[in-house]
């Protein structure tokens, strides 16, 4: 049975009209309903049952965080979520949540998790969620989005992440020297394979195919991808349009 660990990446800071808009330069401190958005995502954890928690983030942060630890955040979103593992002992499959989707649902934390343990994906594992597009429209009409297109239709991916610790690692390294290269759609295409990338952009992908080939992107034994999450794992907000949008969508989610 996998001992579930949660990281909550809380790290980074924004500037300009975007800072202002929201009232702070930290994401996870942006208000919903009178509380941080992060205090909504570590309910939505706590009350799915997920005991083993830790937060990593700017220690501007630290004072919203009341489920779970914290742990400063270090050079980058890859050695953030490394200082998330390291302070995880007890775990070996972790769900990497973003700060920043404060409508998460209860059930579908639950339901991810519970679908991923039930498939059993042995060693050197990653997972990703998608939400179908027109789903997530009929809730958030308004909110700009780019999706994955494949061939069964379109989807966006969001807020569910997940890995062993063996397949964790085996990512961070290729992130890692995609960033360092600088040309990471060349990079991209060399590994996953030009036909593959091509029959992406044609958009004649389908999802039984995508796990193979990004398991071999990135050096893993397995790759799941769960293409039925509930839309509000895919509603983050990286602008100030989206914040504001989420926002004055927000009442008819409580």
């Amino acid at each position: 049975m996998m001992r579930w660990g949660v990281i909550i990446a809380a790290g980074g800071s924004e500037t300009g009209a975007f800072a202002a808009g929201m009232g702070t330069p930290h994401k996870p401190l942006a208000t919903f309903g009178g509380r941080p958005s992060l205090a909504w995502v570590l309910d939505a954890v706590r009350d799915a049952g997920l005991a083993d928690c830790v937060t990593v983030g700017s220690n501007l942060v630290e004072a919203a965080v009341d489920f779970g630890s914290f742990v400063s955040e270090g050079s980058g979103a890859v050695d953030n979520v490394l200082r998330g593992l390291d302070a995880l002992p007890n775990s070996d499959a972790f769900l990497i949540l973003p700060s920043d989707c404060p409508a998460l649902q209860v059930e579908d934390i639950r339901r991810y998790c519970s679908w991923l343990s039930n498939s059993k994906p042995g060693e050197k594992w990653l997972s990703a969620g998608l939400t179908p597009f027109a789903e997530f429209q009929k809730l958030y009409p308004d909110i700009p989005t780019k999706a994955l297109h494949f061939r069964e239709g379109k989807f966006l991916s969001g807020a569910f992440f997940a890995a062993d610790r063996e397949g964790f690692f085996s990512a961070s390294k290729l992130v890692t020297e995609l960033r360092s290269r600088r040309k990471s759609p060349l990079a991209m295409a060399s590994r996953a394979g030009l036909g593959n990338v091509l029959k992406f952009v044609a958009r004649r992908l389908s999802l039984a195919e995508a796990p193979a080939i990004t398991a071999r992107l990135f050096g893993v034994e397995t790759v799941l991808i769960d293409p039925n999450c509930h839309p509000s794992m895919a509603a983050d907000f990286d602008d100030l349009v989206e914040f504001e949008l989420l926002k004055e969508r927000w009442p008819s989610f409580q």
